[in-house]
């Protein structure tokens, strides 16, 4: 794998930091927890690649304002050349971290669509009390069948295909892992992931079976992942919620993560040389 800048590892302490350096932080973390098969460094901006749907690992992202030396046009026109040639539209996700601040007006120039606006929300662990969690959580450190099996039906990922994906990005984790469920019944009704590196919790593929839900259960799951945090130290956790979800933002709101760090989008290539 290229070395990226998701691998650089920042020192500064998460008490005295704020704004960019912080979604820096973030941002890098969550490179970690979803991690690309390949990435790209180009005059500042990471290129993600994997054989995968996922956006976030098959786009142009950012970990830090660069100070590139090429135009923006002949990098752009690279871009697009280099997930063309892997049958990808060419994605800019892009942050608060983007550079230049003209992209987003030359992507619209190029008629790229910007969709799936989504909020960064944190919570500061420090000096906090969370409920303990009143059903049984269990918490393995890699994701057993059941736990994938479970996730890939409850998101939508059918497919054969779509799972063999998420069970290459989870393989691919370095950073530590807690693969949270809870069953009812001898099955799991109720799966997260939380990934800890760096001083920072992130929580991903969220989800409760339709029909437990409003029970409770994902309060829990969450409760035992923020209590698993605290032990270890963590002083900020995170996650990424569409704006469109309200009802999701409330429950997280209500989790305490009110708080919204930063948004990115997503800006979509309309017509690819190759399409997927």
């Amino acid at each position: 794998m290229t070395r990226g800048l998701s691998q650089i590892n920042l020192k500064h302490p998460l008490d005295v930091i704020s704004g960019d350096l912080l979604i820096s932080r973030i941002e890098a973390h969550s490179f970690k927890s979803m991690p690309a098969a390949v990435e790209e460094e180009y005059d500042g901006w990471l290129l993600r690649l994997s054989k995968s749907k996922t956006k976030r690992i098959n786009s142009v992202n950012f970990l830090k304002k660069p100070n590139g030396a090429l135009s923006l046009q002949e990098k752009i026109t690279y871009c697009e050349s280099y997930y063309n040639k892997h049958h990808y539209p060419c994605r800019f996700r892009v942050t608060p971290l983007a550079s230049p601040t003209s992209l987003e007006n030359e992507l619209s120039n190029k008629d790229y669509q910007p969709i799936d606006t989504t909020d960064v929300l944190v919570q500061n662990l420090a000096n906090i009390e969370v409920t303990p969690a009143s059903n049984t959580v269990s918490v393995e450190i890699k994701a057993t069948q059941e736990w994938l099996e479970t996730i890939c039906t409850l998101t939508g990922r059918h497919s054969e295909e779509e799972k063999k994906s998420l069970k290459d990005i989870l393989d691919r984790i370095e950073i530590e892992t807690c693969f949270a469920s809870i069953q009812i019944d001898g099955k799991i009704v109720a799966c997260g992931l939380a990934t800890f590196d760096d001083g920072i919790m992130g929580l991903f593929e969220i989800a409760t079976s339709p029909n437990h839900q409003r029970k409770g259960l994902g309060r829990d799951l969450i409760n035992q992942l923020l209590n698993l945090a605290i032990k270890r130290g963590v002083k900020i956790a995170y996650l990424q919620v569409v704006q469109s979800n309200q009802i999701g933002r409330l429950f997280w709101n209500s989790m305490g993560f009110s708080d919204r760090l930063y948004g990115y989008q997503y800006w979509i290539q309309p017509h690819p040389k190759e399409s997927i």
